[in-house]
């Protein structure tokens, strides 16, 4: 069993540090770790930064500064399956997010107090969307487009 865990452990520090990003002023290279409390740059988020979590897939911060947030399959090889409790609270500048179908939750205000915000698209259909967005207190002004609406 110890083998077992020690292989998950090590399997998990690969994840973590499976890809290059721009940190703050400075690179993350290969050798380093990427933690939840990393402010990194991802391709598709306009604007600004997230934290995200590797070991759980999710991004669990976000820049208020973010205008545009095209959330990626994956950060650094690691399925984004989750946007965590108020992980762009506060992102009055945001107008539309774009989620992908892998992502099975949204935490609690996750898009709160994010005035600007019209429009969430996501590849699912609406009975898929209703059980991942179930407790992200969407504004009824924002607009929630799936490919399937019928279901």
């Amino acid at each position: 069993m110890k083998n077992k865990f020690g292989v998950l452990i090590i399997g998990s520090m690969l994840l973590q540090a499976s890809c290059v990003l721009a940190v703050e002023d400075s690179t993350v290279d290969s050798n380093q770790q990427i933690s939840m409390y990393t402010w990194i740059e991802v391709e598709g988020i306009e604007n600004g930064r997230i934290k995200f979590d590797v070991l759980t897939g999710t991004i669990v911060d976000a820049e208020t500064t973010i205008t545009f947030a095209q959330i990626p399959d994956q950060i650094c090889g690691t399925p984004v399956i989750a946007i965590g409790s108020l992980a762009f609270e506060g992102c009055d500048q945001l107008q539309k997010v774009v989620i992908p179908e892998e992502v099975s939750y949204i935490g609690d205000l996750a898009f709160a107090n994010c005035g600007s915000l019209n429009v969430i698209y996501f590849p699912g259909n609406k009975d898929q969307w209703e059980v991942v967005a179930s407790a992200a207190s969407l504004s009824k002004a924002t607009a929630v487009e799936c490919d399937i609406l019928a279901n």
